[in-house]
């Protein structure tokens, strides 16, 4: 899409988007403008379970402060979480969506997204204060030429975000309201014993959690995502570094078989199936270390250097609580400055690899930071430990 096109676009959506408003604030003087403790959840209509909503819900059930959630009566991921909400309100259009949305009144609505912003931006439209946006690194990328950067763009300028991501200066630049909430590690699934256990092994157990570039897309160099083939091709040299892959419910059958007939040619590369993310958490921390992303060639490009110089990805967290250090290519730590790997540097959770480097020295080198791991660095990151200033905001803003 061109600028001129864009920029036409964008007024446009925006003027409809402020009637749209009026019309909103006219309709719930029609409702009740309720107003209790209760904290409403929204996510979209789309398959599998926002890790974040399940923290952060976690951490507000130990509060007796169980959140309401709001969810497409097709989505059935959420029925093993049952217990963590007060309750699960279903819509089965985008009536109803509104309808549910106005009968809220002025109690907190915390949004949450991965990709399909068409039920988070209706829902911003008729909620009229006290929008809180899951906005997942999306600052930085809301400049982009086409028509979801304008419907996020809007949503941001029009909430509350929840950043957890070196975006919170362009938010500060833009004088958009935020909270920094970086916390996302719910649960501890490893111990100092644990910890020391795996320092003297004599193999390297290296994992991958999380989506993976589908197999099409392996030849495309534009993309946020690196070449995970290659990272697959450049372990399966090594005799005692073992890399395991953990795809999401996300990647398609027929990438899986494409990544499982690529990792079964080699010996040290294992490709798991779909792990439920309770047992996933339990499974790697056997594990030693786990890579957020490893790419050996044609990346990262400018799109990919973008966001990753600002985002913080689940599985950080993920690795964290588990006892894992994350590793990180050493000559993107020259180019990109990535934040999550300052990040974890602050709780000597992260370790930089020469791609050059012998199988003798990358295991010698890991070690030596997994030495400096310690439990009491992981449960600072415990969102247990911090979900009293999110909930101070959901009642601060009324």
């Amino acid at each position: 899409m061109n600028k001129v096109a864009y920029n036409f676009l964008y007024y446009f959506i925006s003027l409809s988007y402020f009637f749209s408003r009026k019309v909103a604030i006219c309709i719930s003087l029609f409702y009740k403008n309720k107003r209790n403790s209760d904290i409403y959840f929204l996510t979209e209509n789309n398959i599998g379970t926002n890790i974040r909503l399940i923290k952060i819900a976690k951490a507000l059930k130990l509060k007796n402060k169980k959140p309401i959630l709001i969810i497409h009566e097709n989505i059935s991921d959420y029925d093993k979480y049952k217990n963590l909400f007060k309750e699960i309100v279903y819509y089965k259009n985008l009536f109803q969506l509104i309808h549910i949305v106005l009968k809220i009144g002025k109690n907190p609505l915390h949004a949450y997204v991965e990709g399909n912003l068409r039920e988070i931006f209706l829902a911003n439209i008729f909620k009229i204060n006290n929008f809180f946006f899951d906005n997942y690194d999306q600052i930085s990328e809301i400049w982009g030429n086409n028509l979801k950067s304008i419907i996020e763009k809007i949503i941001i300028f029009n909430s509350i975000n929840i950043t957890r991501s070196k975006e919170l200066n362009l938010l500060k630049k833009k004088k958009i309201k935020y909270i920094f909430f970086t916390d996302y590690i719910s649960d501890l699934n490893t111990n100092e014993k644990k910890l020391k256990s795996k320092i003297n092994k004599k193999v390297l157990d290296v994992c991958y959690v999380g989506k993976l570039k589908d197999a099409n897309q392996w030849d495309i160099l534009n993309t946020y995502d690196p070449n995970f083939n290659e990272t697959i091709i450049w372990f399966s040299k090594f005799k005692r570094i073992n890399l395991h892959i953990f795809p999401s419910k996300s990647l398609s059958n027929i990438s899986n078989k494409k990544y499982y007939k690529l990792c079964k040619q080699f010996k040290n590369i294992s490709f798991h199936k779909y792990f439920e993310y309770s047992k996933l958490l339990k499974k790697i921390s056997y594990y030693d270390c786990g890579i957020v992303v490893f790419p050996i060639e044609n990346w990262p490009n400018r799109r990919a250097r973008k966001k990753y110089k600002f985002a913080m990805g689940n599985k950080i967290f993920d690795y964290l609580g588990s006892g894992l250090i994350s590793i990180f290519p050493i000559y993107n730590k020259r180019k990109v400055n990535w934040f999550t790997s300052k990040f974890l540097e602050k709780y000597s959770a992260c370790c930089y690899i020469d791609k050059n480097w012998n199988e003798e020295k990358i295991i010698k080198i890991v070690r030596k930071h997994q030495r400096k791991l310690k439990i009491s660095n992981i449960k600072k990151n415990l969102v247990y430990s911090h979900i009293n200033r999110l909930l101070s905001n959901y009642y601060q803003s009324r």
